[in-house]
């Protein structure tokens, strides 16, 4: 959202139960929830012509995407584990 210029304020739930996954990121875009990073990035191009890579070859965005997708998967459970301390 910053990078597109687009207004916006942050509010941390105190209950993820209305989350459309139970998890962070989510956003309330006109009314609807929308959940998952990958999913608003979608939407932002599709509703708001926003493409936060658009200015990258295709080399770059290819690297974009798998960093996105590394950290988005390699990360999740080391952040459950910090937060409860799962052993």
């Amino acid at each position: 959202m910053r990078i597109a210029n687009i207004a916006y304020d942050i509010e941390i739930p105190k209950d993820f139960a209305k989350a459309p996954k139970g998890k962070i990121p989510f956003i309330d875009y006109e009314g609807k929830l929308i959940g998952d990073s990958t999913l608003i990035i979608e939407m932002l191009k599709e509703k708001e012509g926003i493409d936060p890579d658009g200015d990258l070859t295709s080399t770059e965005k290819a690297i974009s995407l798998a960093f996105r997708r590394m950290l988005k998967e390699n990360t999740y459970w080391g952040e459950l584990y910090i937060r409860y301390n799962i052993e």
